[in-house]
């Protein structure tokens, strides 16, 4: 009797779900057209890629086993691309390089089909087809300043484009080319190890679009990095540490150092450093890093003589130096410069990384 029961009740329900799915199908028989259309599964994730007259579209598969084609029309329907599609798995990148385009803005209408004549609904893209025209509306990055940092120069670029970095290339100290880039967001870059008076060139590369197909490039511009006079020339000094000698003050090294004996600094309340040039330079900037000490320095003086004995004020200043001293004066010609310092009224250690001399 039980098993009975159990058994009319499955009948119920199942008697239940049957009329329920017979209503659904009359529900849903309203939006279904006899013989009606079939679509393939439309491209998806469509990159496009902006080049020299020319435009790349790219689209991953996608699910759809039986779509074996993509259809692609521009120009309003008057120029068409056919691009087989073989069995892959959905996330297979299918891209498609349309070239010889004239210069200006193409819009993409893009199918997939199958074997059985169905296609996809459409997706549209739109790209940009580059030229002379945009070539010729690019600007190169203006350079704001080159100024030799020891073995190194460091050049400042003011606001740049966007859409562009900057390329600098420059011959190091073993005579080996270097290239470097910088950001649109950065506005400085720092070449090591300069070779001493070589010349650079720097040019703006611009991308159209991102992702983009090709890069476009401005002009070269050139510069100069200014030669340091006192480079591989001889110095002197009133006096020198041991292990802190004048020599230091000409190596290109920001890490040595030159420093006076107390006894120097003391006695006169004066420290000097001279150096040859060897033959007549002319020139009208000095700088100066030091390491520590500037503290201690009342006032210095730049000279220039053409016997290392007659001297002739080029430059002077009433204050110590700063951290990093950097003076212009009208240009001097002369085989001789000295440095000469005066000791304030309290007296210290005193330590010079570089001196560096310019014709700028």
């Amino acid at each position: 009797m039980r098993k009975y029961a159990i058994h009319c009740l499955v009948c119920v329900i199942a008697a239940l779900l049957l009329a329920a799915c017979s209503k659904m199908d009359k529900t849903f028989k309203d939006y279904v057209v006899p013989g009606g259309v079939t679509y393939t599964g439309k491209v998806t994730n469509v990159q496009v890629f902006s080049g020299r007259e020319r435009i790349k579209l790219a689209w991953i598969r996608g699910t759809d086993p039986n779509v074996t084609k993509a259809i692609i029309y521009w120009n309003n329907n008057a120029d068409s691309a056919v691009v087989p599609i073989k069995q892959g798995t959905p996330q297979d990148t299918i891209s498609v390089l349309i070239d010889k385009l004239k210069e200006g803005t193409y819009n993409f209408s893009i199918y997939t089909a199958d074997d059985f004549g169905h296609r996809s609904i459409r997706v549209d893209a739109q790209g940009r087809s580059c030229g002379a025209g945009y070539q010729s509306s690019l600007l190169i990055r203006p350079l704001a300043t080159s100024t030799p940092i020891a073995k190194d120069a460091l050049l400042s670029f003011m606001a740049a484009d966007t859409s562009s970095v900057t390329e600098v290339n420059y011959t190091d100290e073993n005579n080996k080319a270097q290239t470097v880039y910088l950001s649109h967001k950065q506005d400085k870059i720092q070449l090591l190890n300069v070779k001493p008076g070589s010349a650079y060139t720097f040019r703006s590369v611009f991308l159209p679009s991102k992702p983009a197909l090709d890069s476009f490039y401005t002009d070269f511009a050139t510069g100069v990095i200014p030669a340091n006079l006192a480079i591989g020339k001889t110095i002197t000094a009133s006096s020198e540490v041991a292990g802190s000698i004048a020599a230091n003050l000409i190596d290109r090294d920001l890490t040595s150092f030159w420093a006076p004996t107390a006894a120097d600094r003391t006695d006169d309340k004066k420290v000097s450093v001279t150096i040859d040039l060897k033959t007549a330079q002319t020139f009208n900037q000095v700088k100066q890093y030091w390491r520590k000490g500037s503290e201690f320095i009342a006032s210095y003086k730049i000279q220039g003589s053409d016997n290392g004995t007659t001297w002739k004020d080029l430059f002077s200043k009433t204050t110590g130096p700063g951290s990093t001293e950097d003076v212009t004066f009208t240009a001097a010609t002369n085989r001789y410069v000295r440095i000469e310092f005066t000791i304030g009224t309290t007296d210290g250690e005193v330590n010079i990384n570089e001196i560096e001399i310019y014709k700028n």
